[in-house]
C-alpha cells in the first residue's frame, strides 16, 4: 500500500490496493461520485458515455467483487 511495486517484476512500479467495502456502505456512493467527477473533469460532455463503456468492461477502479466470486482470492 505504501510502496510502489512492479507487476510480475516488469514495467514501472505503481501503487495498488484492494479494499472490501459493503455495497450498502455510504462510501460506495461517495467513491462513485468521485469517479463521476474525475470523468467529467477529463472528458466533459463525453464522460457519461465513456464511463458507461468502461464500467461495462470492468475498467473502473471500483469493482463489484461478486462478479469474480468464483476466482481464488475474491
Amino acid at each position: 500500500l505504501f510502496e510502489p511495486k512492479k507487476v510480475n517484476g516488469e514495467g514501472e512500479a505503481a501503487f495498488s490496493a484492494c479494499f472490501l467495502i459493503d455495497p450498502a456502505d455510504t462510501q460506495v456512493k461517495a467513491l462513485n461520485q468521485a469517479i463521476d467527477k474525475m470523468a467529467n473533469d477529463k472528458w466533459g460532455v463525453k464522460a457519461a458515455a465513456q464511463l458507461k463503456q468502461m464500467r461495462m468492461g470492468d475498467r473502473v477502479a471500483l469493482h463489484d467483487g461478486d462478479l469474480k466470486a468464483s476466482y481464488d482470492g475474491f
